[in-house]
């Protein structure tokens, strides 16, 4: 995923939550297969998690301290010990300044039973708490969940600004507004743990469903498209859910099984599409590019090693003449 706005929507359960687990390195590395690489270079889930930054789903804040105190609690954890207090503090005001929290990062955050900040100013300070560190990739999973209309735009315009500096953000989101839909420079579509899009955002999802037999109607939401389309919204035929309840077969099973077939048609659609090719060409350009690394840095290490142990064997000779000439001079003066 490239530096922007990397969106990952999907219905509730589909893996959404589990797919940035993985590729920020929260999950056990011996229950997965296959690589995540970062700038095209393998690196283990401890160095990738120091290197990115993860913004959960709960508001995870100390309510009793402010939006600077609680950034600079996180900035004296993250930063390296050799950091001044001054660097330390000029870093969190330029996040709180880059978060567009300077008129209230001076009070406290609050409970539900003392006044505070609001729902949208707390999840921006969950924010600034992973941006103290610059990390390289910053992971939200689903950070307009419970906030209203206006305060997730509010959210999702703050990523925005961080993706024009040239940072690259990767957050699950489960149904956007248009306003909030249009910020996306990339859409990934999961269901039931398969991709089934993965592609620029904008009009190019639209037209590669169209392309798959579902068209939207006119001024409809397109993220309301999609998910219409995963629930399989477009495809039960109220005739067939009649005669299964008139078998015995409830409505609930009848939609589960048309949401399955969905499901398969639309990962066969997407095996057949062109933005799949192109995505197996850069994979496997990326997983050369991995091995050819892999390859170089093992024949390195093993120069180093042979290299090491043929300069250890000379130092171990040397050593050994040494002593046998000092013990010869020494029965020489005698």
């Amino acid at each position: 995923m490239p530096p922007g706005m990397n969106a990952i929507i999907g219905p509730t359960g589909c893996g959404k939550s589990t797919l940035l687990d993985v590729l920020a390195g929260r999950k056990n590395p011996s229950q997965l297969t296959g690589y995540v690489l970062l700038n095209g270079e393998f690196l283990p889930n401890s160095v990738r998690r120091r290197l990115c930054g993860y913004v959960v789903q709960e508001n995870i804040v100390m309510e009793t301290l402010t939006i600077r105190e609680n950034i600079t609690f996180s900035a004296t954890l993250r930063l390296p010990r050799c950091t001044a207090a001054r660097e330390r503090d000029e870093k969190v005001s330029s996040v709180i300044e880059e978060l567009g929290l300077t008129s209230v990062a001076d009070r406290i955050i609050g409970t539900q039973s003392t006044c505070g900040v609001s729902g949208g100013e707390r999840k921006r300070t969950c924010i600034g708490i992973e941006l103290v560190n610059d990390p390289l990739v910053l992971y939200l999973d689903e950070p307009t969940t419970g906030l209203d209309s206006y305060t997730a735009g509010t959210v999702i315009q703050t990523l925005r600004r961080l993706a024009d500096s040239g940072r690259t953000i990767v957050f699950s989101i489960h149904q956007p507004k248009y306003s909030i839909y249009r910020l996306f420079d990339r859409l990934t579509i999961i269901s039931n743990g398969q991709m089934i899009y993965h592609g620029p955002g904008g009009q190019t999802p639209i037209v590669y469903f169209e392309n798959c037999g579902y068209f939207i109607e006119g001024h409809n939401n397109p993220a309301d498209f999609f998910m219409d389309i995963l629930h399989g919204e477009f495809d039960i035929d109220e005739t067939v859910v009649q005669q299964k309840n008139i078998a015995g077969t409830s409505e609930k099973d009848v939609c589960k099984t048309v949401r399955e077939t969905v499901c398969r048609k639309l990962i066969a659609c997407w095996l057949k599409s062109t933005l799949w090719r192109q995505c197996k060409v850069f994979l496997a350009e990326c997983s050369e590019n991995f091995h050819q690394n892999r390859l170089r840095r093992l024949k390195q290490k093993k120069q180093d090693q042979k290299y090491n142990s043929t300069t250890t064997r000379k130092t171990t000779i040397t050593r050994h003449i040494q002593h046998k000439q000092t013990k010869f001079n020494k029965q020489g003066k005698q």
